[in-house]
């Protein structure tokens, strides 16, 4: 969304940085169409995400491990370092866009002007609103510049800096070029938040953080069984027949109440972006779930159920040309979910 300048020598790659994972995403362009050309991932320990030496120090570490020839990223935010606001404007406005902009902002975004910046997108009529309705986001330039620091300690330059929910939609709409007419809902479950969205016709229609995400399975895990932390996190991931029979009981039954309560949290937003809308549309019937949080064993079982409508995972990889001599397919299927916000960012570079 926040364009920076930049010297273009090959594709940027998209960089996620993610609450518990930070992931890159490298494609280009060749005669298969788009092809993926590196893929990696690496934790963030401790308490690297507070501490922006040793977030830059992890940075140099994942990209020399990649052995990345480029130095250019694309990059994103989210939670309350953005804020997307749908607003309805009158004729006039609309057709002062983009001259009227700052006039809308000051109505629309409780900051500074001089501490925002501001883009927008204009909806189409086709997809439930009015020739006149647009997403306004801002973003602090403070969050903004303080990635720009991180970025160029670790030798790389940001071109362009984005937010999560518009990434995720645009890796959607590049893989699913056939389900673009009837709304769908996509969530990406993180460590310590979500990111929900609806998108029909090409265009986001609603987007919102969720404050739900995998951490909180650890945080009960390890308060209800009386267990240290990383044993809860490594618990939690196994199946249901792998887990310890004296802590199986215990273990399903918090994994299964937190899944209720995310599943509630959906239907909450799912209610809210109907009642946004000015006219009837028709509510998404499938969920593309995407995340390191939305690959915990049993949670498409229980969202299907408490949803009633179909849930799949989101497979960032299904519309671009793989190597298997490069890449593990069985690494890509498996972790894929994993990268949708990272391919949503690095679709931006080659297109």
């Amino acid at each position: 969304m926040f364009s920076l300048p930049w010297k273009k020598k090959q594709p940027p790659t998209g960089l996620d940085c993610g609450q518990a994972w930070v992931k890159v995403v490298g494609f280009r362009r060749s005669r298969q169409g788009i092809a993926l050309e590196r893929v990696g991932r690496m934790p963030w320990k401790g308490q690297d995400l507070e501490d922006s030496q040793r977030m830059t120090t992890g940075l140099k570490t994942l990209y020399s491990g990649l052995q990345m020839n480029t130095q250019s990223v694309i990059c994103s935010l989210a939670g309350h370092a953005v804020i997307i606001k749908r607003i309805h404007l009158t004729n006039q406005q609309a057709a002062d866009l983009p001259n009227s902009l700052s006039t809308l902002a000051v109505e629309h975004i409780p900051f500074d002007l001089q501490d925002v910046c501001l883009d927008y997108q204009i909806l189409d009529s086709d997809t439930g609103a009015d020739p006149n309705t647009v997403l306004l986001v801002a973003s602090k330039k403070k969050k903004v510049h303080e990635m720009q620091w991180i970025m160029s300690q670790a030798g790389l330059q940001i071109s362009v800096v984005d937010v999560d929910g518009f990434a995720l939609c645009n890796c959607f709409e590049f893989n699913y070029p056939e389900s673009q007419n009837a709304p769908v809902a996509l969530l990406d479950i993180g460590a310590n938040q979500s990111t929900f969205c609806v998108l029909a016709n090409h265009r986001p229609l609603f987007i919102r953080d969720a404050g739900f995400g995998g951490q909180q399975i650890t945080d009960r895990l390890a308060h209800t069984l009386n267990l240290p932390s990383l044993q809860a996190e490594t618990l939690k991931w196994q199946d249901p027949d792998a887990l310890p029979s004296d802590l199986r009981a215990g273990i399903e039954q918090v994994r299964h109440s937190m899944f209720i309560s995310w599943a509630e949290e959906i239907q909450r937003l799912l209610h809210y972006y109907i009642n946004s809308l000015p006219i009837a549309v028709p509510q998404p019937q499938t969920l593309y779930l995407s995340g390191g949080g939305s690959l915990h064993p049993g949670l498409s079982t229980v969202l299907s159920e408490q949803l009633e409508f179909e849930n799949t995972f989101l497979d960032p990889w299904r519309r671009c040309h793989i190597d298997d001599s490069r890449f593990d397919p069985g690494y890509l299927r498996c972790f894929g979910p994993q990268y949708a916000v990272a391919a949503g960012l690095a679709l931006r570079g080659v297109s």
